[in-house]
């Protein structure tokens, strides 16, 4: 058993309304890949670039966009059940800081068997080749919302951060009223409150 990443280029021609961005087209694309063997499955495909190579264009529309697309296609030589749903997002997050340089990097989101991968580009994981690591993924693992994060990409471990204490219903509420509570609280028999006053409350509904 092996997985295979294989890089595809196809010609997508389509009709394009006049002033719509291409980016915005080929980040809503629908694309699929028929498996038409039985030796392999694929498992996913992501588009990783794209350019527009021709346009012709009327008075009202742009009648047609040739776009080359990369298409990483993950290939498992194994037969599985393929049942889960897959997608992949392309976006871009630009610099948040007025001081500092513009800067912008297109982030591929993949989802793929219950569990969200995320994959900066120009970012990956020591393991991984070059355009082909995710080194940020979100997953359940039993029963725990945890965030894998590979940080350093010449080092094999990653941080693992448990995201359980980020619950909503982790948030410190008085026992009693049920508001939520500061830094400052009363303990109680392992209970926490807010005031003095929901304290004598509780005791003298005990």
């Amino acid at each position: 058993m092996r997985k295979v990443t294989v890089k595809l280029e196809m010609n997508v021609v389509m009709s394009v309304d006049e002033g719509v961005k291409i980016s915005d087209v080929v980040n809503e694309l629908d694309y699929q890949i028929n498996d038409t063997t039985t030796a392999a499955d694929i498992l996913d495909t992501e588009i990783t670039d794209f350019e527009v190579v021709d346009s012709l264009q009327d008075s009202k529309h742009l009648l047609f966009k040739s776009i080359n697309m990369l298409v990483s296609s993950k290939t498992l030589f194994k037969r599985k059940d393929l049942s889960m749903s897959k997608k992949t997002f392309i976006i871009s997050i630009e610099e948040q800081c007025t001081d500092s340089p513009a800067k912008a990097v297109r982030v591929n989101i993949l989802s793929e068997a219950g569990k969200l991968w995320i994959q900066p580009i120009g970012y990956s994981d020591k393991t991984s080749a070059d355009g082909h690591g995710y080194p940020v993924s979100l997953e359940i693992w039993q029963g725990r919302l945890r965030l894998i994060v590979f940080s350093d990409i010449n080092a094999e471990d990653p941080q693992i951060i448990d995201m359980e204490n980020a619950r909503e219903t982790a948030r410190n509420r008085c026992n009693w009223c049920k508001k939520e509570i500061g830094t400052e609280f009363i303990k109680w028999k392992g209970l926490l409150f807010c005031s003095e006053h929901c304290l004598d409350e509780c005791r003298a509904a005990q």
